[in-house]
């Protein structure tokens, strides 16, 4: 039995079976042995699949012309199907400023505040004790500097409490300063062409989702 195989498309391979098992193409042209009787053979190129039943009686030589491309077309193997790919996880630690804005620019505001209180009662306090000094003799007041004494005591309190209000508020501020930055977490959108998309963020005993869908 010998098989004379049609040329082939360049660049495809030849595989054969007969009767299910796998026989070497270069083998074909060469005369083989068959049992009497009825036998199937199947060619593949790689894109067409040609079946062919024959049968061989005692004692026969015989010879058959196969031409794969008329076969079957095989099916062609789908792509393999890319996983989602799962977005990055994006945390930016200097986003997160709830908790630094408020100590920052509130303790120096408060500092400043304080700076301009202290500053102009003092020297209020100052000029009214000027005042009341060039009337008095031997550390002796008339009653005429007691305005200007009371006054002088008043906005030294004043002063005294606006000084240790900007101390307080220096005190914050640098605190703000020192404060990490509340971090947030983001997850963003898979690019799907949907405008869908979700941010987690996480700060100090609270947790939030903010998105658009």
């Amino acid at each position: 039995m010998k098989f004379e195989v049609a040329e082939l498309p360049k660049g495809a391979t030849l595989k054969v079976t007969i009767d299910d098992n796998a026989v070497e193409a270069d083998t074909l042209v060469v005369p083989r042995r068959l049992n009497p009787g009825k036998h199937v053979a199947v060619f593949s190129d790689g894109t067409h699949t040609r079946k062919i039943a024959f049968e061989v009686a005692e004692g026969e030589a015989k010879q058959l012309e196969v031409d794969v491309s008329s076969g079957e077309e095989e099916p062609k193997t789908p792509p393999p199907v890319e996983e989602p790919k799962t977005p990055p996880v994006v945390v930016d630690t200097d986003g997160g400023s709830s908790l630094r804005a408020p100590f920052i620019y509130g303790g120096f505001g408060l500092a400043g505040a304080g700076l301009i209180v202290g500053g102009v009662t003092g020297f209020l306090s100052m000029s009214h004790t000027s005042s009341a000094k060039s009337l008095c003799t031997n550390n002796v007041c008339p009653p005429s500097t007691h305005d200007d004494l009371t006054s002088a005591r008043s906005n030294a309190t004043i002063s005294n409490i606006g000084f240790a209000v900007m101390g307080v508020g220096a005190v914050v501020g640098v605190v703000g300063l020192l404060l990490p930055g509340v971090p947030v977490v983001s997850t963003p959108p898979a690019t799907t062409g949907s405008k869908a998309g979700a941010s987690i963020v996480v700060g100090f005993g609270s947790v939030g989702v903010v998105g658009s869908f």
